[in-house]
Formats: C-alpha cells, structure tokens, sequence
C-alpha cells in the first residue's frame, strides 16, 4: 500500500473517532489565559495552542476549576476558553462565573455569569 494511501486512511480514522467520541479541536486565538495557554499571535506570528476538547453533553458535570470552551457575549460573539470561577444557581438555573488568566482578558467581571447553554465543552489536553 503506497504511503499517501496509508496516511489518508489514518486521517479518515482520525477524524471518524473525534466525531465518535465527540472530541473537537480547537486552536486559541487570543492571549487571554496566557502563561497557561498560548494564544495566536503571541508573539506576532506564532500559532495558538491546540486544545482537545470534550463537547457538550458527554462531560458530566461543570465544576470549578474547569476550563469550559464557552461563547462569550462581548461586543461580537467570541468563542474561547476560560476557568470556571465558581457556579451559583439563579432561580433553579446554574450560572457560572469565569475568569480569564490574563489581567486585561474579558471574563465574568464585564459581562456577568453565564448560563449552561453558552458552555459547548471541556478542555482536555493543551497540546503545543
């Protein structure tokens, strides 16, 4: 079997067992939750950290601690990853309160908690 044949099969694999085992893959695109995850363009030029996450409904449960793939509500919609503070319930309904690692990062201190439905997964693995 020729090389491009094999490789080709492995890739086909590959992406078979992500959709499977609902895993995405994401790259960071901002150097907001820098030193812990590189984000694109930090320094100018440099790819973003590759993260393996686990969609959403196949983790369990939200805790804190936990860095969630999460669709924040600034000015334009951004998905991107944040530390999940803490989780407080709001009429019967869990929020959670995120917080970015860098200091000028948008988190829960400009825009409020935010509800389950806005969280698409868990991060696994960082991979560089």
């Amino acid at each position: 079997m020729k090389t491009k044949t094999k490789i080709a099969i492995a890739c086909i694999t590959v992406f078979a067992l992500l959709a499977v085992l609902s895993l995405r893959i994401e790259e960071m695109g901002s150097g907001s939750m820098e030193p812990l995850i590189q984000g694109k363009g930090s320094p100018p030029g440099r790819e973003g950290d590759r993260l393996l996450i686990l969609k959403r409904p196949f983790y369990s449960k939200v805790e804190k601690g936990h860095l969630v793939l999460v669709e924040l509500p600034a000015p334009q919609i951004v998905i991107t990853v944040r530390r999940v503070a803490s989780v407080m319930m709001k009429d019967g309904i869990e929020e959670f309160v995120l917080e970015a690692d860098a200091p000028d990062g948008l988190d829960s201190r400009h825009f409020g908690p935010v509800r389950p439905d806005k969280i698409f997964g868990r991060l696994l693995r960082i991979m560089r």
